[in-house]
């Protein structure tokens, strides 16, 4: 896969523009370019040769995840989201979780070609994917942090930059979750006695999304899920009592107790 170097002007105000628009906040870079379909300067040249779904608002958003034991839950969270009529969405739209992703590789030849909709993924994970050498390049300074008796760090916000190079032009990002995909990535990466050869990437799990299917609105929803995760240890909360009940209903409850409201009661 070819991949983009850098990112021009015009896409680094279309970035702007969409955090404008969305009225919300978060510690990430947005990579949101959903909007810009035309000739940014800046797509990938692996375009994908299937023809995209027709969009409608009736049109069912079709979920998989491929974040390990999250998977139920994480897109139990992002499915329910859309059933809410406040936060940025004033009416609802269809949901479906559909089976787990096996891998990364798996979630995003999946959404390009139009059977999800929006992929979880991790980022650690996508962008080996999409650039190794990127990867490659941050991995190293992370290990380098940790020769010099420093933590390895939390390198979201580069991994998040290459991710936005690297995207095919069909597909697009909302803001990654605080939420990694396994809380162990989390605490090596915050230890400065993490050994060298145990350092990984940083994990927050992102929506990747098929760019024709999400609106303004949509993307808030996203958005907002992943800015209420407040770190991978809230996550595991859920999943723990997921364990016991079905997910979706434990998402639910979760995006009700913060203050969600939904667009009918069971």
């Amino acid at each position: 896969m070819k991949k983009v170097t850098k990112m021009t002007k015009s896409v680094t105000a279309s970035v702007v523009a969409a955090l404008a628009l969305s009225g919300l906040t978060s510690c990430h870079v947005t990579a949101d370019f959903g909007d810009d379909d035309g000739d940014s300067g800046s797509s990938s040249t692996a375009v994908s040769t299937v023809q995209k779904l027709p969009y409608t608002d009736t049109d069912p958003v079709l979920i998989s995840a491929a974040v390990g034991k999250y998977d139920d839950i994480t897109a139990a969270l992002y499915d329910q989201v859309f059933d809410t009529t406040n936060a940025g969405r004033p009416t609802s739209r269809k949901a479906k979780t559909q089976a787990s992703e096996d891998n990364v590789q798996d979630a995003i030849e999946s959404v390009r070609a139009g059977k999800s909709t929006l992929v979880l993924v991790c980022s650690g994970d996508l962008l080996n994917y999409l650039d190794k050498d990127a990867a490659s390049t941050i991995l190293d300074q992370m290990k380098k942090n940790v020769r010099q008796r420093k933590a390895p760090g939390n390198t979201i916000g580069k991994v998040w930059e290459k991710i936005a190079q690297s995207l095919p032009s069909d597909i697009s990002v909302t803001d990654a979750s605080n939420a990694q995909c396994s809380t162990e990535t989390e605490t090596r990466n915050a230890g400065s006695d993490t050994p060298e050869d145990e350092v990984t990437l940083p994990q927050n799990i992102v929506p990747v999304y098929l760019k024709p299917t999400m609106s303004t609105e949509d993307r808030r929803s996203l958005t907002w899920v992943s800015g209420n995760l407040g770190s991978t240890c809230d996550l595991d909360k859920l999943y723990k009592k997921s364990e016991s009940a079905p997910a979706d209903r434990v998402a639910k409850n979760y995006l009700q107790s913060q203050g969600l409201a939904f667009s009918k009661e069971d």
